[in-house]
């Protein structure tokens, strides 16, 4: 099993969510309920690994970020 198929605490927000999931899942959750406005603003759903020095766990934090121009998302 590499990282991105590891199977994680996922937070959006404040809720964290009651099922462990991959990366993967956790992005297409995240895709799937974006907001309206967020995706007509050009927001992208991002999903971010935390470090368990840095923010005492592992889990996958959802997301949304504004894509600039040149950049891939």
């Amino acid at each position: 099993m590499n990282a991105i198929d590891e199977k994680r605490v996922v937070q959006s927000g404040l809720i964290v969510l009651p099922k462990l999931m991959t990366r993967k899942e956790a992005r297409k959750l995240g895709k799937k309920n974006m907001p309206k406005h967020l995706k007509d603003a050009g927001f992208v759903c991002v999903v971010i690994a935390s470090d368990p020095d840095l923010d005492g766990g592992r889990c996958y934090r959802i997301k949304h970020a504004r894509k600039e121009e040149g950049t891939a998302a």
